[in-house]
């Protein structure tokens, strides 16, 4: 029970993990996008 316990949570902490980094690539892209764009009207 216990192992099967931790393959769980493993998985979860890695959707986890994967979901902020796409929030934190998404900030990114978004913050570039924009200055390129004031870049490119100025």
């Amino acid at each position: 029970m216990e192992p099967r316990k931790n393959t769980q949570r493993r998985p979860q902490k890695i959707l986890i993990l994967f979901f902020y980094w796409n929030i934190f690539i998404y900030q990114l892209v978004i913050l570039f996008s924009l200055h390129f764009f004031l870049i490119l009207r100025s």
